[in-house]
């Protein structure tokens, strides 16, 4: 993707698996993991500004397993 943009057919199969394989209702769960040891804040308690804040500060270093 292009500037987060859809530019041609591999884009468009790239971005299909993402939203079928990665992206679930179960991110928005309590009990999800964002990265190993790191769960998903109650996003129904954080406002958008408090939940970047929480994976600022509480997000573990970046490393292959986070991939």
């Amino acid at each position: 993707m292009y500037g987060g943009h859809i530019t041609d057919a591999w884009d468009r199969r790239t971005n299909e698996t993402y939203l079928k394989v990665l992206i679930k209702k179960d991110i928005l769960n309590t009990h999800f993991n964002l990265a190993p040891q790191f769960k998903s804040p109650d996003g129904h308690k954080l406002n958008y500004e408090q939940y970047n804040n929480y994976i600022d500060e509480k997000l573990p270093a970046e490393s292959p397993g986070m991939y």
